[in-house]
């Protein structure tokens, strides 16, 4: 059976990483994760993490593991992004664009909620029907909306340096729009 993460658990985590990290990192929540810490999933089926201005990714990633463990969370369970390489496009101003989580008071750790929006195209340069759904959860609800998502779009098609993920992100996107129109 798959194990579920709440808020809770996941606030418990970062508070506990906090405690145990020599140094000062920089880490944002994305996917599922940022939704349950937005009380708009009550659980993620992981934890799933990009982290940056680490001086050593692999102590970091052992810090984790550890603190993982130590409160009752699966290792494997929590995926850790160095940067924002969970994907072949490039989001400019990733990290500028997160919103600071202010609801954890850290000393080692800043913490941030990737931008809905940025979450959103992440979602359909993904593709998979879950994360279709919670873009359109996502639209649904008015968190975000089809004119600020083109303009952003566009803003990461043309940054793509790589053009084979620029065009597979184009026909991505392009579906996802065509489908939602569809429904309409």
């Amino acid at each position: 059976m798959d194990k579920k993460y709440s808020k809770q658990t996941i606030e418990k985590l970062i508070k506990a990483l906090d405690k145990n990290l020599k140094e000062k990192v920089k880490i944002i929540a994305i996917g599922g994760t940022a939704l349950a810490l937005l009380n708009q999933r009550a659980y993620s089926k992981d934890i799933d993490i990009c982290y940056l201005n680490c001086k050593s990714p692999i102590d970091f990633a052992q810090t984790v593991v550890d603190t993982a463990k130590e409160i009752g969370i699966e290792p494997r369970d929590i995926e850790m992004f160095n940067g924002f390489e969970m994907t072949l496009l490039n989001f400019p101003e990733f990290s500028e664009r997160s919103t600071s989580y202010e609801k954890l008071s850290l000393k080692n750790i800043e913490f941030k909620i990737m931008n809905l929006i940025d979450m959103a195209l992440s979602k359909i340069d993904r593709g998979e029907p879950k994360d279709r759904k919670d873009v359109q959860y996502l639209l649904d609800n008015k968190m975000i909306d089809l004119k600020t998502l083109q303009s952003r779009y566009l803003e990461i098609v043309r940054y793509q340096k790589d053009i084979n993920a620029r065009k597979q992100f184009i026909k991505k996107y392009e579906t996802f729009i065509k489908d939602i129109h569809k429904k309409n």
